[in-house]
């Protein structure tokens, strides 16, 4: 609730996840695309599910580490 916005107005925001965020991981770049999907969806309050590249799994592995260790859930 937004309080002291006008006399006689309320203003509530509701903070509702929309569902679950999916991406794919491409070989060529393992990097970027995933937190162009990632950031957008956790951003959010979604779940996000991520499909690791069979040729380089081990980029989206360090970034699940470091966004672990900020503190974000499981």
């Amino acid at each position: 609730m937004i309080e002291n916005l006008a006399s006689a107005i309320e203003c509530y925001s509701y903070l509702q996840p929309l569902g679950v965020g999916t991406g794919n991981t491409p070989f060529h770049f393992p990097a970027m695309i995933p937190l162009w999907t990632f950031l957008m969806a956790i951003a959010r309050g979604n779940t996000f599910v991520l499909k690791l590249s069979e040729h380089d799994p081990v980029t989206s592995c360090n970034r699940t580490e470091l966004f672990a260790e900020a503190g974000a859930p499981k």
